[in-house]
């Protein structure tokens, strides 16, 4: 099976003058981190392989078409989930309190920005990410994900989104506790909860996310 990660970065060392320059530094960039850090393949295609098995269209004229991502898309994702290297990390007890520095075996891609033009499926292809984080056990245990923007109504689009592939899906619904209203989502089996806010909103000092996911990041 072709590694979608390598396919897409051979093609834009092979066509430079079809992507922009940024995409093309990136590619140098991760060109150095195969080098520095281990990449592991089966984290990034079991993403891509649960996100278009679970996750469905929820609008247009192919709503309920299972999803298939396009191959920039698998390479986001490959890129943000199969770096791993040894880094010093900081700890927190339950509270949120740091209990010290610790050289662990982790994820080396934390911070992510993604720039798309607007009607390219950018808030669809969050919604999967922050799907499959929630659903999937073994990426990141219990997470507490957040959607911000500058308006919540502006949240709300993206867990809206988040909500109604959930409804399409049986077997990710049965599992989820949907509180429309005030903008949450749970998922008992992983202790998951997904919340949408706004930077004008509640004051939300001293949470600790595992996902922070801010939209349109340019009004505010």
């Amino acid at each position: 099976m072709t590694n979608p990660f390598i396919e897409y970065i051979e093609d834009v060392e092979k066509h430079p003058d079809e992507y922009s320059k940024e995409i093309a530094a990136q590619v140098k960039l991760q060109r150095e981190m195969l080098k520095i850090y281990d990449f592991i393949e089966e984290k990034g295609s079991a993403c891509v392989e649960w996100i278009e098995e679970y996750c469905f269209l929820t609008e247009g004229e192919n709503a309920g078409d299972p999803v298939v991502l396009t191959l920039w898309e698998k390479w986001v994702i490959y890129s943000i989930f199969c770096f791993y290297g040894n880094l010093d990390v900081e700890e927190f007890d339950e509270k949120g309190k740091p209990t010290g520095i610790v050289n662990k075996y982790v994820r080396i891609v934390n911070d992510v920005l993604i720039l798309i033009a607007s009607g390219n499926g950018k808030t669809n292809f969050l919604a999967f990410i922050i799907l499959y984080i929630m659903y999937h056990k073994k990426v990141l245990p219990s997470p507490k994900i957040y959607i911000g923007s500058n308006a919540y109504k502006q949240s709300r689009i993206c867990f809206d989104v988040v909500k109604n592939i959930i409804k399409r899906n049986p077997a990710l619904e049965i599992e989820a506790t949907i509180r429309n209203t005030i903008g949450e989502i749970e998922v008992e089996e992983t202790n998951a909860k997904l919340l949408a806010m706004s930077s004008s909103g509640d004051n939300y000092e001293g949470i600790i996310p595992a996902l922070m996911v801010i939209d349109e990041i340019h009004a505010m």
